[in-house]
């Protein structure tokens, strides 16, 4: 156990990933000073959504991670060493596992704790609705989710529930991107173009979003923003649900890929 603990510890160490979680809290600040400005009354919660929001988790959260994991899979020849110390490549396959899920848990609790951190002794903490949710979420402000929804939703959770699923749904959403790059890594045994393929299967799925039928059911941000569930989950509150299944059906698929691809392909060392 304290080898695993030493290896998952030197790989943040090594890739300074501090600087990294600096830009994410800076880029976090910036939309709690955008909220400062902001007329409308809000509160702790809101805050945590627009962190978490469409625009921030697709275009820039889940970059400042990617860039994140594509050092961490660095394989230096000083790695070879390393992975020398374990019984098998299970166990390497296994620890990279726990190292991504590790890091996908640390930037979501990270933003969240920033966040606790900003509003405290100036932000109210009370666990109810506000005036600037209700405006964001409805009407011409924002025609993705409908005024239904938004009802449902008010009246069957609070917002600490809220931003609770949120978060787990967001934790899962980056940890199976990061399985994708470690597993295409892998296979392809070059950082650069497990980054782009990343990328492009993330930007197909926003552009699948917008397609009507059981394809846009399938996407990252339908299982990611349970507000979009259909009316009939949301009342029957099988949307939590639906969701946990959707990413432990992908997290599972990809991770014995992986499994199976570590065995029985080769590491390439010194890139």
């Amino acid at each position: 156990m304290k080898r695993i603990y030493n290896y998952i510890a030197f790989k943040f160490a090594t890739y300074k990933i501090a600087y990294i979680f600096l830009i994410v809290l800076i880029y976090q600040f910036l939309i709690f000073v955008n909220l400062i400005f902001n007329p409308i009354d809000y509160n702790f919660y809101d805050i945590v959504i627009e962190n978490f929001g469409y625009l921030s988790l697709f275009f820039s959260i889940n970059l400042f991670y990617l860039i994140i994991i594509y050092g961490l899979c660095e394989r230096s020849a000083f790695y070879k060493c390393m992975y020398l110390k374990f019984r098998n490549r299970k166990q390497v396959y296994n620890i990279n596992v726990l190292t991504i899920f590790s890091l996908s848990v640390c930037i979501v609790l990270l933003i969240n704790l920033a966040s606790v951190i900003e509003c405290f002794g100036h932000v109210s903490f009370t666990n109810t609705w506000s005036a600037h949710f209700f405006y964001t979420m409805t009407g011409k402000i924002n025609l993705l989710y409908s005024d239904e929804n938004v009802k449902i939703i008010t009246s069957r959770l609070s917002p600490l529930q809220y931003i609770t699923y949120s978060n787990i749904l967001n934790i899962l959403y980056l940890f199976f991107l990061g399985m994708i790059f470690l597993v295409s890594n892998i296979f392809i045994k070059k950082r650069a173009i497990s980054f782009i393929l990343i990328i492009i299967i993330n930007f197909s799925s926003m552009f699948l979003d917008s397609v009507n039928g059981i394809i846009s059911k399938l996407t990252f941000t339908n299982n990611i923003f349970f507000i979009t569930a259909d009316s009939a989950e949301l009342l029957n509150n099988t949307f939590i649900i639906s969701r946990l299944s959707y990413w432990a059906i992908l997290i599972i698929s990809i991770y014995f890929i992986g499994l199976i691809l570590a065995k029985k392909v080769d590491y390439r060392f010194g890139e």
